[in-house]
């Protein structure tokens, strides 16, 4: 079954024979952007923005295809919602990392930031999904996190020298797990797409749609 199909492994004939997979591929010819790879729930974007870049261009994306204005920032509430922006990714930047675990092209912004408790390095045991407060973080369309997929002991809001602020904002890898950044680092970056369905903006007979 699809569910069966390991989306994190890095086994290039096993991802691409995913439907999601063959259906990025169709949806990318179709959008014609250069710059990007689609399914009809995301739209992902190869240039490198930091978070508050991405977050504008998302709001300000004229929705190929479709007769929509404006997007948001991708959330990803569930497991399958998960493995389609893993499946994403890799059909972007290849099946497996590149440079090493943290090289920007094996990474993807979401748009989930931490809201609470924000100014402050967590002491080590309380870092970690074990510790990990969903009331603290929202994403972008205002609501709680109700599933989430860190890496091992992340997050770990941590602060570095170099980097305003605190690791904050959320980031997904190759391998599905999330990370907690800057959001000043620069990465590529995906916007919710039309969900389910795409209406289209054209008009067509019956049988030739």
């Amino acid at each position: 079954s699809v569910e069966d199909i390991d989306v994190y492994g890095d086994s290039e004939e096993v991802l691409m024979s995913h439907p999601v997979a063959i259906n990025a591929h169709r949806m990318s010819k179709a959008v014609k952007l250069q710059d990007a790879v689609s399914t009809c729930r995301y739209i992902l974007f190869k240039t490198w923005k930091t978070f508050n870049e991405a977050r504008e261009s998302c709001l300000k994306l004229e929705m190929p295809l479709t007769l929509r204005r404006s997007g948001s920032m991708a959330t990803v509430k569930n497991e399958v919602e998960n493995r389609d922006m893993v499946i994403l990714l890799k059909t972007a930047f290849g099946v497996k990392r590149v440079n090493g675990k943290y090289y920007r092209d094996n990474w993807v912004w979401l748009g989930l930031r931490k809201i609470y408790n924000n100014e402050v390095v967590l002491p080590k045991n309380m870092r970690g999904e074990k510790s990990f407060n969903a009331s603290e973080w929202q994403w972008l369309d205002g609501s709680t996190p109700t599933y989430w997929r860190w890496q091992n002991k992340m997050p770990d809001q941590d602060k570095r020298k170099g980097y305003p602020g605190y690791q904050n904002y959320v980031a997904l890898g190759k391998d599905g797990r999330w990370d907690d950044t800057f959001e000043t680092m620069k990465m590529p970056y995906a916007c919710n797409y039309c969900g389910k369905y795409i209406v289209l903006a054209k008009t067509r007979l019956m049988d030739n749609c």
